[in-house]
């Protein structure tokens, strides 16, 4: 569990710095993993969005995964607060309907990955 964690937020670490292109190459390639496409998003969400907004707007709370402070306060300085709520709701959306429907997958993640910030 925790490498599947460490190689999923190395990708979205990567991700934020990637062009266009490779974003949709990135999501080209998730998709043909329809179980867990949608992993990378929820840890974006859940574990790197969610801390980095708390650094942002210097809560008290010290994020959990200390091992990636660096990433968090860099992130905290390009986030704004209608990014991390609109991607926490796409994030959730997003799972809904590739757990539940027919999506296509790629172009879903090519939306979701677009969406998220350059660091």
């Amino acid at each position: 569990m925790l490498e599947q964690r460490g190689t999923a937020l190395d990708l979205l670490e990567s991700l934020l710095r990637q062009s266009r292109r490779d974003r949709f190459a990135l999501a080209n390639d998730l998709a043909g993993d329809k179980p867990a496409p949608a992993a990378p998003a929820r840890i974006m969400a859940d574990v790197l969005a969610r801390p980095a907004a708390a650094l942002r707007w210097q809560q008290r709370v010290k994020p959990v995964n200390t091992d990636r402070i660096a990433t968090l306060e860099q992130l905290s300085r390009v986030l704004r607060v209608e990014f991390v709520e609109t991607a926490l709701r796409q994030t959730q959306r997003a799972q809904t309907l590739i757990q539940g429907t027919n999506v296509n997958v790629r172009l879903l993640l090519e939306v979701l990955f677009l969406d998220y910030p350059a660091a």
